[in-house]
């Protein structure tokens, strides 16, 4: 959201639910009903592997979420500088998945 310069209530309006939902269900949580998944990828321009890895709609965004979670705050910025980016992520491994191609 920060690289998009948007906030959780911008998203809310963009998506058409309540801001806890954005604060609590989605953010803190990571619930977002597979209804938004493709307005996600679409919203952030950050292709569906980034948001749900190679496994497709199987795979939890819960999974992303707790990951940052554990993320310090220079880990996470790391992270969304490089999502916006073409530059290959650089690090321990503290970043999303790759990319899809163009």
């Amino acid at each position: 959201m920060d690289a998009k310069g948007v906030n959780q209530a911008d998203v809310a309006r963009e998506f058409g639910v309540k801001p806890p939902s954005v604060s609590s269900d989605w953010l803190k949580f990571g619930r977002i009903d597979k209804k938004h998944y493709s307005h996600l990828v679409e919203y952030f321009g950050l292709p569906y592997e980034w948001w749900f890895g190679d496994a497709g709609a199987d795979k939890k965004i819960t999974d992303v979420m707790l990951h940052m979670l554990k993320m310090s705050e220079s880990e996470k910025n790391r992270m969304v500088k490089e999502a916006f980016s073409d530059k290959k992520p650089e690090g321990n491994g503290a970043h999303p998945p790759k990319r899809a191609s163009k």
